[in-house]
């Protein structure tokens, strides 16, 4: 059984619609969005079989290949995390262009329902 939520959406066309997606966030999807595509956990594993989608982190994948930019990395950290994370530290100083690039490890910061903040540095899968 899935820990993640099922979706109702109709789409003509999940590739597209999941594609889109991608487009708009560095080439990487959540569990979530393809569900929201109305993919079954069948449909997801078939596709990663196919090579169409690749296991980034837990949750993340990116979108038909491996070979993310930095920022695609980033974001996949910051997706991995949830709704209450921000890309922190080092790698916000990269985006913002006051360091230069930091790939790895991605630093992402999380708050927590009480309002607390912790720090959490990830890699990719």
């Amino acid at each position: 059984m899935s820990t993640y939520p099922s979706y109702s959406r109709k789409v003509d066309n999940p590739d597209r619609f999941v594609a889109a997606r991608a487009g708009r966030q560095h080439g990487v999807v959540t569990i979530g969005q393809l569900r929201e595509a109305g993919l079954s956990e069948d449909a997801v594993r078939g596709r990663v079989r196919a090579g169409r989608l690749h296991r980034v982190h837990r949750g993340v994948y990116a979108v038909g290949h491996r070979g993310l930019s930095v920022e695609g990395r980033w974001m996949a950290a910051v997706l991995a995390h949830g709704d209450a994370a921000v890309l922190s530290h080092r790698s916000a100083a990269s985006l913002w262009r006051m360091l230069d690039i930091v790939a790895s490890p991605v630093d992402v910061s999380v708050t927590d329902a009480r309002g607390v903040s912790r720090n959490v540095s990830t890699r990719a899968s």
